[in-house]
């Protein structure tokens, strides 16, 4: 067996099968152990749902109670027999040689574990390239952006990585006692990837490895309040990780061939910018905060803003929690007539304006 998949179910009959119906379809899924697993939701015969897509080369583990994410997944792990691990969510299309791309990158005897790139299937954007941090704030890296642009085809190492897919060392997910049970359904595999990196292992991004991330099909289908699970986190991490956004943009900077000086618009929720792009590598002398519109899923700068930015003579750069939220202000854009002007946001993204 090439590796072991684990796989924690706990979603509806129709959403079940969908998953089982593309998972039992992938070319080369006989040469991989399977470890399914149910997480409660005992009106559901997953066994049986299982029998009609798989007849061998898998294990089925039941749970009569809801115990979350991270304890089912660290039972399921002491049934692997590889000594590669991939966990992957019920929300989960895999594309062509998506697994073996995830496994190859383990040939590099530094690389400790790999995420892969997440598309949303509804928009074809990018769901997640890894994860990129500031202070006291984390997202997917690159979220929304167009899986054609060369930073996302771009492998590297990140800082963590995401659950839904990924693949790791056994030896090295045993290392650091599997996931944190404190976790319920959330925070768990990020902090695992922190563990790794902040003790110098390798978490590689392989953009080869693609698959198609519904996001919310599995875990996302309960409310369940991860106030506390977040809370747990930060306290615990908060203090530890330090930014890597500024090294992000700052690659797309230089590939863009920016220079000048720049005010910068704050559309986003971090009111305190100052220590992020101070170590920028274009200069921004100066901010105004609009953090109040960061919660707004669309801004018109239109409706918003003073007209005075629209003559503003320097470079301007328009910042938020992602770049859609103001990307579509195009009149605005076009009657500022100034090359230069960016937009960047928290996910590392970084677009010209016009």
């Amino acid at each position: 067996m090439l590796a072991s998949i684990i796989i924690a179910l706990d979603s509806g009959e129709n959403f079940t099968r969908n998953f089982l119906y593309f998972l039992s379809d992938y070319e080369s899924i006989e040469n991989y152990e399977i470890i399914f697993i149910s997480d409660g939701n005992n009106e559901i015969d997953y066994k049986q749902i299982i029998s009609e897509f798989f007849k061998k080369n898998y294990i089925y583990i039941g749970n009569k109670q809801k115990q979350g994410y991270s304890i089912v997944n660290n039972i399921a792990v002491q049934y692997a027999s590889s000594d590669i691990l991939i966990f992957m969510n019920s929300d989960i299309i895999l594309c062509k040689n998506c697994l073996e791309y995830l496994i190859d990158a383990f040939s590099d005897m530094n690389v400790d574990a790999v995420q892969p790139l997440l598309i949303y299937p509804q928009n074809m954007l990018t769901q997640s390239t890894g994860h990129v941090f500031c202070q006291y704030y984390n997202t997917h890296l690159l979220e929304n952006r167009p899986i054609t642009d060369e930073i996302v085809k771009q492998a590297g190492y990140r800082k963590s990585f995401t659950t839904a897919l990924c693949s790791i060392r056994k030896n090295i997910f045993e290392k650091y006692g599997g996931f944190d049970t404190k976790y319920f359904n959330a925070w768990e595999g990020m902090e695992l990837g922190l563990k790794i990196t902040s003790n110098g292992g390798k978490c590689f991004y392989n953009p080869q490895a693609k698959a198609y991330h519904i996001r919310g099909g599995g875990r996302g289908q309960y409310k369940i309040d991860e106030t506390p699970q977040t809370a747990y986190f930060w306290s615990n991490w908060g203090d530890k990780i330090s930014e890597n956004l500024s090294e992000i943009l700052n690659i797309q900077f230089e590939h863009m061939n920016m220079k000048g000086k720049y005010f910068l618009l704050n559309f986003s929720s971090i009111k305190d910018f100052k220590y992020i792009f101070n170590n920028f590598s274009i200069h921004v002398y100066d901010s105004v905060n609009y953090t109040e519109l960061s919660g707004n899923s669309n801004i018109e700068f239109f409706k918003t803003i003073p007209y005075f930015w629209l003559t503003f003579k320097d470079n301007i750069l328009y910042l938020a929690n992602n770049y859609t939220v103001i990307k579509n202000n195009k009149l605005w854009y076009d009657m500022r007539k100034n090359n230069n002007d960016l937009i960047i946001d928290l996910a590392g993204n970084c677009i010209k304006c016009i």
